[in-house]
């Protein structure tokens, strides 16, 4: 399995009154590819999580290294100061059978990716950033092709003029008649489209959703997390869990609603980290 992260410099707009939330890429860092398993690579995002929060707190120093056989996810020695840390992703409305948002929005990424590749496949050197905002309630595995062979056509009838130093930035929105050609009425709202100069790559994606506003998701998560605490692989002096929320639509919470301490916990501490903006809520 092809294991692929893209890592992202972020900055976020949210509206007080409706609660919607977008996120917009500033930077696309390089690439980084690698042959990974799903563990491995989950492994890999908790790492990067728990990097970043360090980095944005100040807390949890020393050295840090995974623990084989969790939970917990890792072990941060700093002295004769130890602190055992899990991190759990956070999805709306998750439940035993994951969070239906985040299973809509992986099909969704489905669809953007392929059409990335094929539109990149047949222009090249033509370096576009395609935001979709899809309507359709549910994309069946069989609907894949067909709705990225019709998105990466879309993007091409509508692509923005090339920029230029006179004119570094280019943006367009397609109408609903140029939608319904490529036979999508039925699957997108709209599609936002922008051309940078210089530009050597692309983003295509949708970080534009509702931010839940749920704090016994949240709870609900604490209190999963502490059931596992009496099979702990090591032991140690602290015992952190580290809620985090990743790049996508399904993982915005509101942090306005959360506060220092509001939940108490069989864990030492307990952190809710937004991770593509580096903020952070100690919440018990």
């Amino acid at each position: 399995m092809v294991g692929q992260v893209d890592l992202l410099f972020m900055h976020e707009n949210t509206s007080a009154t409706s609660k919607v939330r977008r996120i917009s890429p500033i930077k696309l860092t390089p690439t980084v590819t690698a042959i990974a398993t799903p563990s491995e690579l989950q492994k890999a995002e908790e790492f990067l999580a728990l990097t970043r929060f360090r980095e944005a707190s100040d807390q949890l120093t020393g050295t840090l290294e995974p623990v084989v056989q969790d939970p917990p996810d890792f072990l941060i020695t700093d002295g004769s100061r130890t602190a055992s840390v899990e991190m759990t992703r956070y999805l709306q409305r998750a439940g035993k059978r994951g969070s239906p948002e985040a299973q809509r929005e992986a099909m969704e990424m489905r669809v953007v990716a392929r059409a990335k590749e094929i539109f990149e496949a047949a222009h090249l050197d033509v370096y576009v950033n395609v935001s979709p905002f899809f309507k359709i309630s549910e994309i069946k595995r069989v609907d894949v092709e067909p709705y990225a062979q019709a998105l990466a056509q879309l993007v091409w009838d509508v692509l923005p003029p090339a920029p230029s130093p006179a004119e570094r930035l280019v943006m367009t929105r397609t109408d609903w008649d140029a939608i319904d050609r490529v036979r999508l009425g039925n699957v997108l709202a709209n599609v936002s489209l922008h051309r940078w100069w210089p530009a050597k790559d692309a983003w295509w994606g949708s970080l534009s959703g509702m931010a839940s506003a749920d704090v016994t998701e949240i709870e609900r998560t604490i209190r999963r997390k502490e059931l596992d605490l009496g099979r702990y692989s090591v032991s140690a002096g602290e015992r952190w869990l580290i809620i985090y929320a990743w790049f996508m639509r399904s993982a915005f919470f509101d942090r306005e609603v959360l506060s220092a301490g509001m939940f108490t916990s069989t864990f030492d501490r307990v952190i809710f980290f937004d991770l593509p903006v580096q903020r952070f809520v100690a919440v018990a």
